[in-house]
């Protein structure tokens, strides 16, 4: 039966896209087949990653081949010992040599931590640095760029006893943990507290609660370490307040003033701009203690600077910074300026703009949905239910013909002109997608439209980046070979890509025997069904603090489609992001 009509709707497909149906389920998905991951080889995905048993002399070497356009092979391994790790892949020269390599680095969370292609613009071997904490498991990726094939060879270098740098001196990164600085306070209230952001996309929360009204100043300096700081303050209620990048062009340390009243709860983040990494000092200081000023706590809409992320080489932020005010900025008496100080000033409370987009009602029948228009209720629900996000702010965009290129431009158009600097916006989109000229190669992926029509990478690129650069984007795909789009997160800056699949993966929609068990929804996609029932059941919490992140909800949902899907028609969920997602989208 499944072959049968396999052959009928290949009849209808076009030159390069078409539809088709398994059974009573259906796919998410306009495609001319699927590929078994074990094309490729044993250890293509992580999931099957090869475990590496380190030699205990420091130095462990492993061999492979990259054996097709889109072989890569994964190993994982953990230390034993806390300290800097190096690893480098190399070309062999073979009868196979034609291999320029591409490494890229997991921690045990999936996350990105470290990635090369090229060593130099001499040499297309790679190489990779970075602090690794015992007991933690870690992923290699070996793979080819540009479609390279060839043999390799892979050199861990690890510590053979553990070297002190993040491990003693790190602090929780929610604020569940935070460390409350109060404890440390010295008789005049001052506080200082030493720390590191270290490996790349650390971050540190602490609690800080006023004892006195007055005005203060939170300081983040890197003293001479590589770290270029980025500091941010919110409120008890876990909205965004206060943040600063540099005090000035020719100085990436943070320093923030505002005025407090007794018993206030503050949070704050210690965090680093463009993956920088090393050493700080935070300091809080009592202003009022020491001196009568006194900071104007009434309209801040004059002193309001621009509080986006530095646009230059992170190597070097003496010649180029977005951080500055214009000329004739506010100080805190009252008086002008004509230094280019990047300033802080109370924002606005952040806010959520969804938008959510079902399409269902594809030409001819034979090709409609029947999740997507169950989907949107699924995401509605999540952020109007769960993470408070006014029904004002949510656009959802639903049908056939409704559902068009047209109409999702001037959403986002909608998007751009309301979503400030501080706030966060999320796009859903639910419904067919193509595998564009090959399923087994990531290489033009597509949203699928009712009308026929399609929607790019560069077309979404084009989209998000109307929105302002520092508003955090969260782009979540929920249709066949979605995966090939997660480029777009390193193209477009504070933006995280979740797609339901993996690029040459179809998604499953209305399948039962797919969802949570006892979970209450029959209908809807799986992807969604799982993102929805591990958020709102709660069981997504991972970290047992009594609320689900949406990261925290992707890796409930990841790991359970694929306990419930399995080859050849499984479903793989995967994820890339610039943004620090645990904290930056979802704080409270």
């Amino acid at each position: 039966m499944r072959n049968d009509k396999r052959k009928r709707y290949s009849e209808q497909k076009s030159s390069t896209l078409r539809m088709e149906t398994l059974e009573p389920r259906q796919l998410l998905s306009v495609f001319g087949g699927m590929a078994s991951h074990h094309d490729y080889g044993p250890n293509n995905n992580a999931r099957l990653a090869e475990t590496i048993d380190l030699d205990e002399t420091g130095e462990t070497t492993i061999t492979g081949d990259i054996s097709s356009a889109r072989d890569k092979d994964y190993y994982m391994f953990t230390v034993e010992n806390s300290g800097t790790i190096t690893i480098s892949m190399e070309a062999l020269e073979t009868d196979n040599y034609a291999l320029d390599t591409f490494l890229t680095i997991y921690n045990s969370r999936k996350q990105k931590i470290a990635i090369n292609d090229d060593v130099s613009t001499e040499d297309t071997n790679s190489y990779v640095e970075f602090y690794a904490q015992a007991g933690e498991t870690y992923y290699i990726k070996a793979d080819g760029y540009r479609k390279s094939t060839g043999d390799y060879e892979i050199i861990l270098t690890t510590p053979t006893v553990s070297e002190a740098y993040g491990e003693e001196i790190d602090y929780a990164n929610n604020v569940a943990d935070s460390f409350d600085v109060n404890t440390i306070a010295e008789d005049d209230g001052t506080i200082s507290i030493y720390g590191a952001i270290y490996p790349e996309r650390d971050l540190d929360v602490f609690t800080f609660t006023v004892q006195a009204d007055g005005n203060y100043a939170i300081s983040m300096t890197s003293d001479g370490s590589t770290l270029d700081t980025y500091l941010y303050i919110y409120n008890e209620d876990g909205k965004l307040v206060y943040r600063n990048d540099d005090i000035e062009k020719a100085n990436t340390d943070s320093y923030i003033e505002f005025y407090a009243e007794e018993g206030e709860v503050y949070y704050i983040r210690a965090d680093a701009w463009k993956n920088s990494t090393g050493t700080y000092t935070l300091t809080v200081d009592n202003l009022s203690a020491t001196d009568n000023t006194t900071i104007d706590t009434g309209d801040t809409t004059d002193s309001t600077v621009d509080a986006s992320d530095d646009t230059g080489d992170t190597t070097s932020d003496s010649s180029t910074n977005d951080d500055s005010t214009s000329a004739d900025d506010t100080t805190t008496d009252g008086s002008t300026t004509d230094d280019d100080a990047d300033s802080n000033t109370e924002t606005d409370a952040s806010e959520g703009w969804v938008l959510i987009i079902g399409a269902y009602d594809y030409q001819g029948f034979q090709n409609d949905l029947t999740g997507p228009a169950y989907d949107t209720q699924l995401v509605s629900e999540i952020f109007t239910d769960y993470y408070s996000v006014s029904e004002d702010n949510i656009h959802i965009l639903s049908g056939g013909s409704s559902v068009s290129y047209e109409a999702i431009s001037v959403e986002f158009a909608w998007l751009a002109e309301n979503a400030d600097s501080n706030d966060y916006v999320v796009i859903y989109y639910s419904g067919h997608g193509s595998s564009g000229d090959s399923e087994t190669v990531d290489d033009n992926e597509s949203l699928y439209l009712p009308d026929s029509s399609s929607v790019y990478q560069s077309d979404i690129e084009g989209w998000l980046n109307t929105i302002n650069t520092d508003t955090d984007k969260v782009l979540i795909l929920d249709s066949c070979y979605s995966g090939g789009l997660l480029d777009i997160a390193n193209n477009v800056s504070n933006t995280a890509v979740i797609a339901s699949t993996s690029y040459n993966m179809t998604a499953w929609d209305a399948v039962e025997s797919y969802y949570p068990q006892g979970n209450r929804f029959r209908g809807g996609g799986v992807f969604a069904t799982w993102l929805n029932y591990g958020i709102m059941s709660g069981n997504a919490d991972s970290d047992d603090n009594g609320y689900v992140t949406l990261l925290e909800a992707f890796n409930y949902a990841d790991l359970g489609i694929n306990n419930v899907t399995s080859e050849p028609y499984n479903q793989d969920p995967v994820i890339n992001y610039s943004i620090n997602f645990d904290l930056a989208i979802f704080l409270s």
